[in-house]
């Protein structure tokens, strides 16, 4: 049950929040604007933030330690290679409100605004992901 309560969050999350994207881009008064409204407030990457949820409720459900793993090395993959590009993408398109959105949001997790916060949950992530996946052996079949 708490698998899938955590797989439908973050797939209903993700889903919410690119659907107000799209229409938000949709509106011509936004064109060429960064999106920095409805779950975006929160953090920069709220797709990325759902996907966390979705394949942690997906792993859960498998029930193994190798599925765990995945949602351990996503947190890795998005702070140290997801999120640098597409800021570095989002910083060079919206040149003029990239830097205070940047300085005031979150990148991956709503609150966490600290780059060494974040590294930290890269790290621990990894870590852990190591460590379980390493003990896939004879889990799947």
């Amino acid at each position: 049950a708490v698998g899938f309560a955590l797989f439908a969050f973050g797939s209903v999350y993700s889903l919410w929040y690119e659907v107000h994207r799209f229409k938000w881009k949709k509106d011509s008064g936004n064109k060429g604007r960064l999106h920095m409204v409805g779950l975006a407030k929160y953090c920069i990457h709220p797709n990325y933030f759902g996907d966390l949820f979705t394949y942690t409720g997906w792993a859960i459900c498998a029930g193994t330690t190798c599925a765990l793993s995945i949602p351990l090395m996503m947190v890795w993959t998005f702070v140290w290679v997801v999120n640098p590009n597409s800021d570095a993408y989002l910083a060079e398109r919206y040149s003029q409100e990239w830097p205070a959105y940047a300085a005031q949001t979150a990148t991956l997790i709503p609150g966490v605004r600290s780059s060494v916060a974040n590294q930290a949950w890269a790290w621990l992530g990894f870590a852990a992901g190591c460590y379980l996946g390493g003990s896939c052996a004879g889990q799947c079949g």
